[in-house]
């Protein structure tokens, strides 16, 4: 009897029963073969390296979006500024932070365990020692140890020196500080350990690559923070640190622009107070010599005149120091340090703008040379946009600089024709207004930049920082491999 005929025997109306007496004689194949796909899941499962996710949501404060500090403090920091968004999120995965956050966690020397079929990172509690770099600034090394802990001799024993614990060796010239991990358990054996070491620059890239940074909603200043990482723990920590360094560095640059404002305000205050006092002993030295009590009506009349013309003038003389400071900025940007003064005593909103673009393209540039090198196209044309901001700022500032001119003159102008009614007033009391005319000047700049100070200071004080961590650094998965899409696959 064939197999056709088998069948047709036994042929019945439900199809269910058909399907299986058609293929229940095969199930041993079934089982080998469904067998096999598990075991070969099973050991592909095993060899890849599980990949978490920490994460965690910060608010970046912005006056203009309700996100800043209580409406107080905003008032007094006069150095508040509009957060652009995008901005910030190039600053917080820039290299340089990065490189900041592997020298504070000391992310150096990676420890692993090379097992038969997966190669595990060991991080803190999971970690038999902790390789901590001594010389952090400077370290640049990228080699590989294999290494072993002798519990009992309390050694451990790397490129053939038995270290004892908590004690620094040398490898590949670098010295290096090995903390044991008294909480390790001293029964687990058959481990194969070895450091990686790597320079600030090699893990603040692998790290950058897997670290994600977006807003919550497109009006919103909440930003989502997730980096991908084998070691959880490890990405919590990471995730801390770029918070805690990005307030920092926020704070710092506040800082910096107080501090060149006040030093700026205070030259001024030096010679504007030797100013005042020349000024008045002149009017002590006039009053005892030539007996000057009283100024008579046109006089004053006069006086109010020019004393404003006078006041604008002065202002306009601060405003083209101020700008003379701005335009060396412009040009030492790039080849020594330093940050902008504070552009309260210019009410130009294009200068400003063109100062933050400055800062953006620089950053960029910055980032691209770390990343693709000297000569690359992109960063050609970044430095090109760099080069025509600064053109743009230089032909900004000629612009305010002839307008302060000219206001100047006409102000000047001003004064010259007031001048004449001098001519009608005696010598003896034209002396005097003039001499008057000087120290209520100097008195009034010096008030005016003694209140500019001040309110310097205290924004200075004020001065909060930049990021409210919303959710602190948490972790989950692992998101791949996903065991049962290994099985089901």
């Amino acid at each position: 009897m064939d197999e056709d005929q088998f069948f047709k025997e036994k042929a019945e109306t439900n199809i269910f029963k058909q399907v299986i007496y058609k293929y229940l004689p095969f199930w041993p194949l079934f089982l080998i073969t469904v067998s096999i796909s598990l075991l070969i899941a099973y050991i592909n499962l095993r060899s890849k390296v599980p990949i978490y996710v920490a994460a965690g949501r910060v608010l970046l404060k912005d006056p203009n979006k309700g996100g800043g500090d209580s409406k107080v403090l905003d008032a007094l920091n006069i150095f508040s500024e509009k957060k652009i968004v995008d901005n910030e999120i190039l600053v917080m995965r820039s290299t340089d932070l990065m490189q900041e956050v592997v020298k504070e966690l000391d992310l150096f020397g990676a420890v692993y365990n090379e097992g038969n079929v997966q190669t595990e990172e060991l991080y803190k509690a999971n970690s038999p020692v902790e390789f901590r770099v001594m010389d952090r600034e400077n370290f640049n090394s990228w080699t590989k140890y294999y290494f072993s802990v002798d519990w009992k001799k309390k050694v451990i024993v790397i490129d053939n020196k038995s270290v004892p614990f908590d004690s620094t060796v040398v490898l590949d010239n670098q010295l290096i500080r090995l903390a044991v991990n008294h909480e390790y358990n001293p029964n687990v054996i058959g481990k194969n350990y070895f450091v990686k070491f790597s320079g600030a620059s090699g893990v603040a890239g692998a790290l950058s690559s897997g670290l994600s940074i977006s807003p919550y909603s497109y009006s919103s200043t909440v930003l989502n923070v997730s980096l991908q990482t084998p070691v959880p723990e490890k990405g919590k920590d990471i995730l801390n640190k770029i918070f805690e360094l990005y307030n920092k560095n926020g704070i710092k640059d506040k800082n910096e622009i107080a501090v060149r404002t006040l030093q700026f305000i205070d030259d001024r205050l030096s010679l504007v107070t030797y100013q005042l006092d020349s000024v008045e002993k002149n009017i002590a030295a006039y009053k005892s010599s030539d007996f000057v009590v009283d100024l008579g009506t046109q006089a004053s009349s006069y006086y109010g005149k020019v004393k404003s013309l006078d006041e604008k003038n002065s202002q306009l003389d601060l405003q083209l120091d101020l700008l003379n400071e701005v335009n060396n900025y412009a040009r030492s940007k790039g080849k020594q340090t330093g940050t902008v003064p504070s552009l309260m005593l210019l009410s130009d909103g294009t200068l400003s703008g063109l100062l933050s673009k400055l800062y953006d393209a620089e950053v960029q540039a910055e980032k691209l040379q770390s990343v693709t090198g000297e000569r690359n196209d992109a960063l050609m044309l970044a430095n090109a946009e760099i080069m025509r901001i600064k053109d743009d700022i230089f032909e900004n500032i000629a612009n305010i600089r002839k307008n302060i001119l000219l206001e100047k003159r006409q102000i000047q102008s001003q004064i010259a024709e007031n001048n004449y009614l001098l001519e009608k007033i005696p010598q003896k009391e034209r002396v005097f207004l003039d001499i008057s005319r000087q120290q209520a000047i100097k008195n009034n700049i010096y008030t005016y930049l003694l209140q500019k100070r001040e309110e310097t200071a205290i924004s200075s004080a004020s001065t909060g920082a930049d990021l409210r961590v919303i959710e602190a650094a948490y972790s989950y998965g692992p998101i791949q491999p996903i065991a049962k899409n290994f099985y089901l696959t």
